[in-house]
């Protein structure tokens, strides 16, 4: 006690005083421009709660610029009590907004500023009508009244303050616990009780209010911390998602360059297949083969022979037929094939002057209308075998044989000719009709086929032979 009266005593009392209300001052002029800058509620009550503080305690200067700030604008006591109303009510619309009471609980907010914001206007009501009666009375009585009120709304507000869930909420629970114990001994009645002078009063609670204002302080910037982190989360957790988008979108393009060419090689087979179609209706219907049929046509014609003629034109106009409509199907069945082979086989006999004996072999197990296969394949290594085949040799005989291996089918093409010798060296199984069915072979079946020349097939020396075989996948049974 001792020490405090000689502090008291001498300037160190007024420089703190000079000191709380500069801080003061300070803080008022820093949070006030902090809510200009982001509108924040918060700054603003704070900003006010400091200047009412400010401008309560200014009275309390008894010398230097503070002492003629507050004798030109005529403060007294009076003014005081009303600035102290007002900083009281500040701090509970400053927490409650801090706080963010009203997102958290409507009620709650509702309790800790609702009886402040009457409580306020009632303040406003008494200062004035004291002002302008000049009866300070009406104040001092409301004042009672006030500090009843207070008291109770201090008490309502920290229970609701300790049931809430914010760390940052010890803030102004320290806070407002130390300005109501420091306040406490500021006023006279309880001066006179411990037997303190006003000033040691005022001192104790200089202490206390400044204290109080740096926590409050110390909070805001907490509460900017805590939101700059969260922006800084959030702006992270941004950064991560445009990251993963970017890396999605990616994916998608990849894929969608990878669709891009499968559609594009999709596109570039069916056009192969139609060229391939078209290919091998040119090489089925060969110039040589018609040019001969019509030829024979009109030799049977001018030889008087018109139902040689006839019946040679029926068949020929049925296989061109057959051949249209086959060139332009996707799949055909080995069925429609071998009926495609007989009736060329019958129109070149017919050339040939019916020596040429033919035989068609298939296995009873076979279904041939169920075996899908790639139209018009077998019809140019059938031209083979009898144009570089039999044509020159004495004994002429093709067979065609289809039968089953397993989960192959193997379809052969034979002949009696000259065999691979002589003639066949010159390419002729390698024909353009034959690459035609091959790559209609490789794109029908991918690689699940096989081609294979085998001769010679007799023992006979002069005809030799040779066999052209296609094994080909069976369908498989659902």
């Amino acid at each position: 006690m001792d020490f405090l009266n000689y502090i008291i005593e001498t300037d160190t009392y007024k420089n703190l005083l000079y000191f709380v209300l500069g801080g003061l001052f300070v803080l008022f002029s820093y949070h006030f421009f902090r809510y200009v800058s982001n509108r924040e509620r918060p700054y603003l009550y704070y900003s006010l709660y400091a200047l009412f503080s400010f401008l309560a305690y200014i009275t309390v200067a008894e010398s230097g610029f503070f002492r003629h700030f507050s004798s030109y604008f005529r403060f007294d006591n009076l003014s005081k009590d009303f600035f102290t109303t007002l900083y009281n009510g500040m701090y509970f619309l400053f927490f409650a907004s801090f706080l963010d009471l009203r997102q958290k609980n409507r009620c709650y907010f509702r309790i800790a500023t609702q009886p402040v914001y009457i409580l306020i206007a009632l303040s406003c009501f008494f200062f004035a009508v004291a002002k302008i009666s000049g009866k300070n009375a009406f104040f001092e009585g409301y004042k009672l009244f006030f500090i009843f009120c207070i008291s109770i709304q201090t008490v309502v507000s920290f229970i609701i303050l300790l049931k809430i869930k914010n760390r940052l909420k010890w803030y102004i629970i320290t806070g407002g616990v130390l300005l109501f114990l420091t306040s406490i001994v500021g006023e006279e009645a309880i001066r006179n009780l411990i037997h303190i002078s006003y000033k040691k009063g005022d001192f104790i609670f200089f202490i206390g209010l400044f204290v109080e204002n740096m926590l409050f302080s110390l909070a805001l910037g907490h509460r900017q911390k805590l939101e700059y982190a969260e922006k800084m989360q959030v702006q992270s957790n941004l950064i991560h998602e445009l990251k993963v988008n970017e890396k999605l979108k990616n994916e998608i393009s990849r894929k969608n360059e990878i669709n891009l060419r499968a559609e594009n090689e999709r596109i570039r087979i069916q056009q192969e297949n139609t060229e391939l179609a078209l290919s091998a209706l040119r090489s089925q219907i060969n110039p040589h083969f018609i040019f001969n049929t019509l030829h024979s046509i009109k030799l049977y014609m001018m030889m008087n022979e018109r139902e040689q003629a006839v019946d040679y034109l029926d068949k020929f106009s049925r296989l061109i037929r057959l051949i249209l409509h086959a060139s332009f199907q996707k799949e055909s069945t080995l069925k429609a094939e071998i009926s495609i082979l007989q009736l060329y086989l019958e129109i070149e006999n017919i050339r040939f002057e019916g020596k040429i004996e033919y035989h068609f072999i298939t296995d009873t197990q076979v279904d041939t209308e169920q075996i899908k296969i790639p139209p018009l394949f077998l019809q140019p290594f059938l031209e083979n075998a009898i144009w570089h085949g039999i044509a020159t040799s004495e004994k002429k005989e093709i067979n065609i044989a289809v039968c089953q291996r397993g989960l192959y089918l193997d379809i052969s093409v034979c002949d009696s000719g000259t065999g691979i010798s002589g003639e066949r060296k010159t390419g002729a199984r390698t024909s353009y009709g034959t690459r035609i069915s091959s790559e209609a072979l490789k794109n029908f079946y991918g690689k699940d086929f096989s081609l294979s020349v085998k001769s010679p097939v007799f023992e006979d020396e002069k005809s030799p032979g040779t066999c052209v075989t296609v094994t080909i996948p069976l369908p498989s049974k659902k």
